[in-house]
């Protein structure tokens, strides 16, 4: 299951003009349901795990006024945003597993520098009981990051370069793999064309993906100022997006457990063990 919003720049008002005057009533529906608070949770604040592992220079009042605006805009009451600095950095892993455990939303900002441990971090990060074996805390904190979205617990915002690590290796010789075999790209293409099973996203336009029992759909949208040009650029990008998604919705990982049983994942959220063809949650 996976909930996700990829943008070319973090959000700002023009971003929010966007999302109340350009989105339908059932876009700003789908945005909604991928910033949801569990319902249990009632009003609650927000716990942001911000990364800028990447050097970016966006700070965490940007980032948390940008999405008090963004709550607000979709009609989710909140009672505020607390954002706090996540690192792939191993030394200090048990306070990043903190951070991340109580967060609503991973924010992976810009990358200006792919950091040597940041690169290490995801390029070697596996999802097996052989990585925890060997202890390598910048990868625990990889595969934590992919659980906690990949298990609906967890909103993923990638910014500009920390949308490209959301996907496979790439751009980049890294990625958190979110989405499969399913790479992620910014593009400066005019018109739209198709760049084989690749998310796109470009410097006027965001997507979203909504990705569990309910939802298998994504759409684009433009988020800059004087972006008119891009809007049917949006359109065939979000039926592209869906198709993609259509075909993701189907498929099967396989992993093995550390007792030799071999089980399959998919990201609707249904697991089943061996031939047994009872999908359970």
């Amino acid at each position: 299951m996976v909930r996700m919003m990829i943008t070319p720049k973090t959000i700002e008002d023009q971003f929010i003009k966007k999302v109340k005057d350009w989105l339908d009533e059932n876009q700003r529906k789908m945005l909604y349901e991928v910033f949801k608070l569990p319902q249990e949770r009632g009003v609650a604040t927000v716990n942001v795990a911000l990364c800028i592992d990447g050097r970016s220079w966006v700070d965490r009042r940007s980032v948390e006024a940008g999405l008090y605006k963004l709550f607000s805009a979709l009609k989710i009451r909140i009672h505020g945003v607390q954002v706090d600095l996540f690192s792939f950095d191993g030394d200090n892993v048990q306070s990043n597993e903190a951070i991340l455990n109580r967060a609503d939303v991973f924010w992976f900002a810009g990358v200006h520098d792919m950091a040597r441990k940041l690169e290490y971090a995801l390029r070697h990060s596996i999802d097996s009981d052989e990585m925890f074996e060997d202890n390598n805390d910048s990868q625990i904190l990889a595969v934590a990051v992919r659980r906690r979205v990949q298990y609906d617990n967890i909103t993923y915002v990638g910014v500009c370069g920390g949308g490209y690590l959301a996907g496979r290796p790439h751009y980049y010789s890294c990625g958190l793999e979110l989405l499969n075999d399913l790479a992620i790209e910014q593009t400066y293409d005019i018109q739209w064309q198709t760049h084989g099973p690749v998310l796109q996203f470009s410097r006027q336009c965001a997507f979203v993906v909504l990705l569990n029992e309910d939802y298998a759909t994504a759409m684009c949208f433009p988020v800059v100022k004087n972006s008119r040009c891009r809007e049917q650029w949006a359109a065939d990008n979000t039926t592209a997006l869906q198709a993609l998604l259509q075909r993701l919705q189907n498929e099967w990982k396989e992993f093995m457990s550390p007792r030799g049983q071999i089980w399959h994942f998919n990201l609707r959220g249904y697991c089943c063990t061996g031939n047994d063809s009872q999908l359970c949650h």
